[in-house]
């Protein structure tokens, strides 16, 4: 993509440039608690969902709407481990689907920067003082 990168949306709000109709457009999931890890993954797959959501920083990310993806990831995770250990074979369709998830879900070293946790809302410490 030539030219000059967008300018964060924090920016635009601190210099007053921000305006509703064109900044204001750009959807976010909200984060929240995505369940329990189902009962129907293998071993190697509720480790990798206990890895990725006991994550705190992680799992400030992650959305309920993201449960299927995850769940997906953690599926073919769990086969790409059985056929590691001669156990049983996964596909090159799939092995390209564990790989995209990996990027989407930022989990390889070149995605892992553009992952951005929720801003945090800033509290005055001294608040309870005054």
């Amino acid at each position: 993509m030539p030219g000059r990168p967008p300018t964060p949306i924090a920016i635009h709000k601190k210099t007053g440039t921000y305006r509703k109709d064109r900044h204001g457009g750009k959807f976010a999931p909200k984060p929240g608690d995505i369940g329990a890890c189902p009962e129907e993954l293998s071993g190697d797959a509720k480790e990798e969902w206990g890895r990725i959501t006991g994550d705190h920083q992680y799992s400030a990310v992650l959305a309920p709407c993201h449960r299927s993806a995850l769940i997906d990831y953690c599926n073919l995770h769990g086969k790409m481990m059985a056929e590691m250990r001669g156990e049983g074979k996964i596909t090159s369709s799939e092995r390209y689907m564990l790989h995209s998830l990996r990027l989407q879900f930022g989990l390889t070293p070149a995605s892992a920067p553009k992952i951005r946790a929720p801003e945090q809302q800033e509290t005055n410490r001294l608040a309870e003082f005054a």
